[in-house]
């Protein structure tokens, strides 16, 4: 149960505050509303994980990573399955929603979004996903030193200096969404 707590306490409160935020800072005037953007936010902090799923069953259904996480599931053991995604997350290299091109769609959508209908469901979902995956970032340059893996479609190198860079950039395209709600 701790490795659960350990890789979901963050996402969790980071994905309260997003619902949170949608529901103070946009026109959420019903009960229903307000629960819709409640499960948008929780919908962000699971997203990312499911990634893996995809890349067990589809993308690479027969390397060994994919194969001990179809075991695990099989198995019905969700904490042994988190427990290998703790332990062995950064072994996945090209992963298609941990790529700076997956992000640039995600901040384009989340501004069609705020301009468009302001759903509160896709809205919080697309802050929640943005939150994450700023947090996640964060930590994978405070463990690993840089996001190559996060860079995958450039095919290069990126330094410590150009990572930051970016996550700045990111976190100004996520204020950017806010100013606009």
């Amino acid at each position: 149960m701790s490795s659960f707590i350990d890789r979901y306490k963050t996402p969790f409160i980071i994905s309260i505050v997003m619902a949170l935020a949608v529901i103070l800072l946009t026109d959420v005037s019903t009960a229903q509303g307000g629960v819709l953007a409640i499960l948008g936010g929780f919908a962000g902090i699971f997203m990312m994980d499911l990634e893996f799923l995809l890349y067990a069953h589809i993308i690479e259904p027969n390397a060994p990573e994919s194969l001990k996480i179809k075991s695990t599931l099989q198995s019905k053991s969700f904490i042994s399955y988190v427990r290998y995604l703790n332990e062995n997350e950064y072994s996945f290299k090209e992963l298609p929603l941990r790529s700076i091109l997956f992000q640039v769609l995600l901040i384009v959508f989340g501004y069609y979004i705020v301009m468009t209908s302001g759903m509160p469901f896709g809205l919080a979902l697309i802050l929640s996903l943005i939150a994450n995956i700023f947090y996640m970032q964060i930590i994978e340059i405070m463990k690993l030193g840089d996001l190559d893996r996060w860079f995958w479609v450039y095919n290069g190198d990126v330094t410590k200096q150009g990572s930051i860079t970016y996550l700045v950039s990111l976190g100004l395209a996520f204020l950017g969404i806010f100013f606009f709600i």
